[in-house]
């Protein structure tokens, strides 16, 4: 009984905008302009996913290697001295 009178405010709201809408043409071309771009815009996003390269992780980026071995390299100088220090 609830979703039944939920259902008919649904169904006024929807009959209320109908009105206003026929009452301000303008703002109801503006409104079916809007959805046209929308749609055009959906569309858009649906070609560049299709196109667009799978997800990757960092690993796969020229220079990764030589990155993580420079990093190691720090590390293996930088850390003993802070062991001194902390000693």
């Amino acid at each position: 009984m609830i979703q039944w009178i939920r259902n008919l405010i649904n169904l006024w709201g929807f009959h209320k905008d109908s009105r206003w809408f026929e009452k301000n043409p303008a703002a109801q071309v503006r409104f079916e302009d809007n959805e046209d771009w929308i749609e055009e815009l959906e569309e858009r996003i649906i070609d560049l996913e299709e196109m667009a390269h799978p997800k990757c992780g960092i690993e796969g980026f020229d220079g990764y290697q030589p990155l993580i071995d420079r990093i190691e390299k720090l590390e293996n100088k930088v850390l003993p001295r802070f062991k001194e220090i902390n000693d």
